[in-house]
């Protein structure tokens, strides 16, 4: 079922159908975007839905019961890591493809409110995971002792 959702996301961005509401995506048209633009945004999707995926695969592990195991440790790092890398290329895309632009002139650069947050989450997710690790090591240890 997921693999579906993702095929079709991934498909309906390239077509220019997708326009997301979420997050610190700035609507635009796919013409307004140039070739290095759009694999720039195309990239940050590629790599939101790859978290996504990650962050399914992490469900599974807590769903099978002891929440205090490596793999959801590293799950997590790299869910925030590719959710990080994928929201910053999607923001930088229109600005990338302003500035490799043959007629670029004057570029603006427009960060809004919603782009800190979306990255002060991502940061947050960071911290939950070296939260996990270190219940993992104590957890670890505690099983030594009994």
């Amino acid at each position: 079922m997921i693999i579906i959702l993702v095929i079709a996301l991934i498909a309906t961005h390239l077509l220019g159908a997708f326009k997301p509401s979420f997050g610190p995506v700035e609507i635009m048209e796919t013409y307004e975007l140039n070739g290095i633009g759009f694999g720039a945004r195309t990239l940050g999707v590629l790599a939101i839905v790859l978290g996504l995926i990650q962050l399914e695969r992490i469900l599974y592990v807590l769903e099978r019961g002891d929440p205090f195991v490596a793999a959801v440790v590293k799950g997590l790092q790299r869910f925030a890591i590719l959710a990080s890398l994928g929201f910053v290329l999607v923001i930088a895309a229109p600005t990338v493809s302003a500035l490799t632009s043959p007629g670029a002139g004057h570029v603006t650069i427009t960060i809004e409110m919603r782009d800190f947050v979306t990255l002060a989450i991502c940061l947050v997710f960071f911290v939950v995971a070296a939260l996990v690790g270190e219940a993992v090591r104590i957890a670890a240890e505690n099983k030594e002792f009994i």
